[in-house]
């Protein structure tokens, strides 16, 4: 199954938990969604010109799209849908968000520069999310033993 499909299978299964949205959770503005100058909606040329020279490219079977793609980085696998950016992911240390977040650092750190977030606990996986002010990106720390290792950046489809 593709990073895209578990992408799409996270989101309603966040759509379908019992989150309950409180004002104390942080609204992100959209420049805040980003990992290394990398926003969801991206091309693929503008992702390329930001994270440097494709290593591969995997074609996927079109399920939502006319045309899917996993393309892989130095440090990042990226999932597009008809040439836009739906989904980034890296577990590099070297990358960093408009915050400062990046890998290896702490979740308390994470959140007091964030703020807080939504929480999804499932089978040992704790993910942190912070979605955008206009609810269509979002950016999910994964947190192993209290710190960050990986981020990713989603389109919001719930």
């Amino acid at each position: 199954m593709s990073r895209f499909h578990l992408v799409l299978f996270a989101a309603f299964e966040l759509a379908c938990t019992s989150l309950v949205r409180s004002p104390e959770i942080a609204a992100n503005s959209d420049e805040t969604i980003a990992v290394a100058g990398v926003r969801i909606l991206n091309t693929r040329d503008v992702v390329s010109r930001k994270l440097g020279r494709e290593l591969g490219v995997v074609k996927e079977e079109a399920t939502f799209c006319d045309s899917e793609l996993t393309v892989f980085y130095v440090g990042f696998e990226a999932y597009f849908c008809n040439s836009s950016l739906v989904n980034l992911a890296t577990r590099s240390k070297r990358f960093r968000t408009p915050t400062g977040l990046h890998v290896g650092m702490t979740a308390t750190e994470a959140i007091r520069r964030q703020g807080t977030p939504e929480v999804l606990d499932s089978e040992g996986d704790k993910r942190l999310v912070y979605r955008s002010r206009n609810q269509f990106s979002a950016l999910v720390l994964h947190v192993q033993q209290g710190r960050l290792s990986e981020i990713e950046l989603w389109c919001d489809f719930t």
